[in-house]
């Protein structure tokens, strides 16, 4: 009897007791639940497919008679508006002439060759505007090229100069080189008798006939 009450002894202290077990329970679940007090959390609407992300902003509109970013990348926008403005004269002037040889000489041909041209420079005159002056991604580039360029280490007027005259120098020496060298092969060729003819030095400065 004394071995039996020692296994149930051991049984019964190795099994937790219900109220333990009931207690661990209620504690877990209170910690799950949100309290009595706590704000709910709402869902918001969701984009279709399941996106959850907000739609991007979209930019501001730049009026059309407005100047963007007025002041910055002036001298790179002013460039770009110049060389753009001859090449669309030229192509105006272009069209007038290809207007002439295809037209024929008659009053109403006059204003066709000349209300072509104007109607071309007037249309690309709005777009280059456009380009340089009001849209957005050509004006940005054209500021942040021109403040890469502000950076860039430009050469002084004396090293300038300087490279200028070594230049110089080094060609008219490989002038002069190259000359003396071809004299002398000619020379060596006249003397053996490959190359037939009046004297070299002659034939060279006009002393004989080629």
């Amino acid at each position: 009897m004394a071995k039996t009450t020692g296994i149930g002894d051991a049984l019964s202290g190795a099994v937790p007791a219900a109220g333990v077990l009931d207690g661990k329970t209620a504690a877990v679940e209170r910690g799950s639940r949100p309290a009595a007090g706590a704000p709910k959390k709402m869902a918001g609407p969701r984009e279709p497919g399941g996106n959850d992300r907000a739609p991007e902003p979209r930019p501001p509109t730049h009026p059309f008679f407005e100047i963007y970013k007025r002041g910055q990348g002036k001298h790179l926008r002013w460039w770009t508006a110049g060389g753009a403005a001859v090449l669309i004269v030229g192509g105006a002037y272009a069209i007038n002439n290809r207007l002439t040889g295809v037209l024929p000489d008659a009053p109403w041909a006059v204003w066709i060759r000349a209300l072509i041209p104007v109607a071309w420079c007037a249309a690309l005159s709005i777009l280059l505007y456009w380009l340089v002056g009001v849209n957005r991604k050509t004006c940005d580039f054209l500021i942040a090229t021109e403040g890469e360029m502000k950076k860039v280490s430009w050469t002084t007027k004396r090293e300038l100069w300087g490279s200028t005259k070594v230049v110089i120098f080094t060609t008219l020496l490989m002038g002069v080189l190259l000359f003396v060298v071809d004299v002398s092969f000619m020379l060596f060729f006249s003397w053996i008798g490959v190359l037939h003819g009046p004297p070299v030095l002659k034939s060279l400065f006009g002393g004989g006939s080629p």
